[in-house]
């Protein structure tokens, strides 16, 4: 997982470089916004392959299975946030000539973080990635044990 934000930085930044966007204040803020995408998909996509080895599934399989059952998701989240900073390249003017790299970046980031989700991830995944060796606590035993027990049982007498 850590290695996953490099790979997706260094991504997003040759796609920069390709269409001639240096880094500058609103492409780094740029970044900053994207940030939680950039970091949320390659943690979902590991989430999915440790779920699905978890679930008995073979290294093989979890590592192709787990992404790909989420990857219209992780597309649809993805797709949302490109499609909602695209409108800044309509802009006219000074402020427009301002903010031209952000949708740009934007689209360069997520796209890279999808990239790496969807690759990289399931890649590392299958070597580093082990079944645990206990099965994991089933909801009603999580309500039931621990903090969550705890806070379950003092939410439901909150509610009573």
């Amino acid at each position: 997982m850590a290695l996953s934000m490099p790979i997706t930085l260094a991504m997003t930044a040759g796609m920069a470089h390709t269409v001639n966007i240096d880094l500058q204040q609103v492409s780094i803020a740029t970044l900053i916004i994207a940030l939680g995408l950039l970091v949320d998909n390659p943690v979902v996509a590991n989430d999915a392959i440790k779920r699905a080895l978890a679930a008995g599934i073979p290294r093989i399989y979890a590592a192709w299975v787990g992404p790909t059952k989420l990857a219209r998701a992780i597309l649809y989240a993805t797709a949302t946030n490109i499609i909602a900073y695209l409108p800044f390249l309509m802009l006219t003017g000074t402020t427009g000539d301002f903010l031209y790299s952000l949708p740009i970046v934007m689209t360069a980031a997520l796209i890279s973080s999808r990239l790496v989700s969807m690759t990289f991830i399931p890649l590392l995944g299958y070597y580093l990635l082990r079944a645990p060796v206990k099965p994991e606590p089933t909801i009603e035993d999580r309500r039931e044990r621990g903090f969550y027990g705890m806070y379950n049982r003092l939410a439901g007498k909150a509610i009573q």
